[in-house]
């Protein structure tokens, strides 16, 4: 069986579930309500593309490269006022749309769970504005982003630390 990260370790980014092929992982809340992985013992195949998936069990290095850093706001007001991000997501959310592109992040449900979707319109950008404090169900957004990508469209991916620095790269990379 698959040795992942320890589940008080895991931050249940989901890059476990999204890498598996086989459709083996999937992921389930604990009894605190933070989602962690559950693997089906009857469909995996013990390939280890979990594993390397998992950034729990091997942080990503810094690559010693200073960052830049920017200041960006948006020019409408009424979207820098609903935007915690001073609105540059949006911006830049909007130019990947105008390009015929997808935009995935964070939206609230109507059962007031917080899931990754996404939107093709600049009205469903509006869907991802305010901050959630809560984790966020990745469901198949890797996959369906990678899917797009390879297929030469435009994508913005909007998420945590954990879901872009580390999961997305590792479900890219083969």
């Amino acid at each position: 069986m698959p040795n992942l990260v320890e589940w008080n370790n895991c931050c249940g980014c989901g890059a476990c579930a999204n890498k598996c092929s086989k459709g083996a992982i999937s992921m389930k809340p604990n009894n605190e309500g933070f989602l962690h992985p559950e693997i089906d013992k009857d469909l995996c195949v013990e390939c280890g593309a979990c594993e390397k998936a998992c950034l729990g069990l091997e942080p990503a290095k810094a690559t010693g490269n200073k960052p830049q850093a920017f200041i960006v706001q948006h020019k409408i007001d009424a979207i820098r006022y609903q935007s915690t991000s001073g609105g540059a997501f949006t911006a830049i959310a909007e130019e990947i749309i105008n390009r015929g592109g997808v935009v995935f992040g964070a939206a609230m449900t109507d059962d007031l769970t917080v899931k990754h979707v996404s939107v093709k319109t600049i009205e469903g950008l509006a869907r991802f504005r305010n901050s959630k404090y809560v984790q966020s169900e990745i469901g198949d957004c890797y996959k369906e982003a990678k899917e797009r990508l390879t297929s030469g469209q435009w994508v913005c991916f909007s998420g945590t630390p954990c879901q872009i620095i580390n999961s997305w790269v590792r479900i890219m990379i083969p």
